[in-house]
């Protein structure tokens, strides 16, 4: 068994002294020993019970106000995360329209290379079932008569 000492400076009458004995725990000056055996049991002396009951309402308003500001302290926190969760669906909002307008824009896409790849094959299609030589001759005609047209176009513009 040990004893302690602990030495507790300041008026302790009449200020709830009890309760914040415990508060005040580690900042007393403290002493180890061993136990001499000098006091059989521990008690605590209570003054007159209008006294005491006082004192217990000074703390339970303390613990009171304190609680008082840790719901403050939670309110102004949830509002914060409830901000930040809002903010949160608005980009998740925006991601998911952004990702739809992506898929839009994909389809659109995939459709413009089918039809390339049609108009592509088609190209191929008509330069192999034809003969080069009438192609050629094909071409020399067209060109011909778009510089005809041209020609005309000029005569009546003078």
């Amino acid at each position: 068994m040990q004893r302690v000492e602990i030495i507790a400076r300041g008026e302790v009458q009449r200020v709830g002294f009890r309760d914040v004995v415990q508060k005040m725990g580690r900042d007393l000056d403290v002493t180890w020993t061993s136990a001499t055996g000098e006091f059989p049991y521990f008690k605590i002396l209570r003054g007159d019970w209008q006294e005491e009951l006082g004192e217990r309402f000074d703390v339970a308003v303390a613990l009171l106000h304190r609680s008082a500001q840790l719901g403050e302290e939670n309110l102004a926190v949830g509002k914060m995360m409830l901000d930040k969760q809002e903010t949160s669906i608005s980009l998740l909002k925006k991601i998911n329209q952004d990702t739809s307008e992506i898929g839009f824009i994909r389809e659109e896409v995939a459709a413009s290379r089918i039809e390339a790849r049609r108009g592509k094959d088609e190209i191929i299609s008509a330069i192999k079932g034809s003969n080069p030589d009438e192609k050629y001759e094909e071409l020399r005609r067209e060109i011909a008569e778009i510089k005809a047209a041209i020609e005309d176009l000029r005569a009546k513009v003078s």
